[in-house]
């Protein structure tokens, strides 16, 4: 798969969250848990008040200063084989996660740094998550279901 930049992280949006895009485009897209998206539904993505299912793994930095990623998430929907599912726009997540997740398109893998203000602050969450850390969050967009009234659903 190539790397790429997302679309539109820190391209004048301003909102300090750093996409790395896991797939190219072409006729179709394999994505990592082995499933296809189709051309008609590669650049379909959720919008504010629609409902997502994820997998996602969530790491800190190492705390020696090295700047690289503690090797086991400290939190991850695929060591639970359960994904995770919640609405764009309801602070139902932290604001990273809403921001990144909103600006995927269905089957999308990303990596995703996630300053601290856009995570869980200065004051962290202990005793899992130190004051000011910045997160790397690993996700993947399994599908969503609209919020608007038409209520469509798209899945891979």
């Amino acid at each position: 798969h190539g790397r790429g930049r997302g679309r539109g992280y820190d391209q004048g949006h301003g909102d300090g969250v750093d996409n790395d895009n896991g797939h190219g485009h072409g006729n179709s897209t394999d994505t990592d848990t082995g499933g296809e998206i189709d051309d008609e539904y590669q650049d379909i993505g959720p919008q504010l008040g629609d409902t997502v299912k994820i997998h996602y793994e969530a790491f800190l930095f190492k705390d020696d200063g090295s700047n690289t990623l503690e090797e086991t998430p400290f939190d991850s929907s695929r060591k639970r084989n359960l994904p995770f599912c919640f609405c764009i726009g309801k602070e139902e997540v932290i604001d990273g996660l809403d921001i990144a997740v909103e600006q995927m398109t269905l089957g999308q893998l990303v990596e995703v740094t996630i300053p601290y203000l856009y995570a869980y602050g200065e004051q962290g969450y202990a005793p899992q998550i130190p004051p000011k850390s910045t997160l790397v969050f690993r996700v993947e967009l399994l599908d969503f279901t609209s919020g608007d009234v038409t209520g469509r659903k798209w899945q891979k």
